[in-house]
């Protein structure tokens, strides 16, 4: 309930208890992303002692999905963070418990859900091939050094699980790729030189096009 105290001044507004002003994924949104992070913000500074087993992301069954939660005082907002990519074409509820405490107001009276479904197949069922992404890090390409590449920023558009693959395409003698088989990887060379990294990523079905990333040692 919110009260409205009317005065010769403007009209304030006093909440008697906690709520929730934003859902993210909204009520009946579709086609959400596999890997979303859920936002639920609150209108008072949350007790974060209240916060742990009071909310959670669950499936169809009713199940909570195992997630990493984080609370930013700063805009009264819990992430929800799901340990793994949810199941494509799938319908998820965020549930919010009574008994949420903010620090000014009471707790929240009832309990709250929000349905959201994730997205589903390619077009006409097809499946899309993923989309390798190098990002270029800060720092300089030393000889004799490691170079840290990053690959996170790849993705497929269904939502499919990817592998990274990479390798180099051209440069000194001796130039080596380590950790290669994983999103991120690193570079060593013995001798000063451009080298060019390519990067393939694969959802078990397609591979994506080869993205490069030119990299200058000194």
């Amino acid at each position: 309930m919110i009260l409205l105290l009317l005065a010769c001044s403007d009209p304030v507004a006093v909440y008697d208890y906690t709520a929730v002003i934003n859902m993210a994924p909204g009520h009946g949104a579709a086609n959400v992303g596999v890997d979303t992070v859920v936002h639920v913000t609150f209108n008072d500074d949350l007790a974060e002692d209240s916060i742990a087993g009071a909310m959670w992301v669950e499936d169809l069954a009713g199940t909570p999905i195992t997630s990493l939660m984080d609370y930013d005082p700063s805009t009264r907002t819990v992430y929800i963070a799901p340990d793994e990519d949810l199941e494509r074409d799938s319908t998820y509820s965020i549930v919010v418990t009574a008994g949420v405490e903010g620090q000014n107001y009471g707790p929240v009276p009832a309990d709250i859900s929000s349905v959201f479904r994730t997205i589903g197949p390619g077009p006409a069922g097809g499946n899309q091939p993923p989309v390798a992404v190098i990002s270029e890090l800060d720092g300089s390409c030393t000889v004799g050094e490691t170079y840290d590449l990053d690959g996170e920023g790849s993705y497929d558009p269904d939502g499919d699980a990817i592998t990274w693959t990479w390798r180099i395409v051209d440069g000194p003698n001796g130039a080596a790729l380590g950790s290669s088989d994983q999103s991120s990887a690193t570079l060593t060379t013995p001798d000063s030189g451009v080298i060019l990294v390519g990067l393939v990523v694969d959802d078990g079905a397609i591979e994506s096009t080869e993205d490069f990333l030119q990299v200058d040692c000194e």
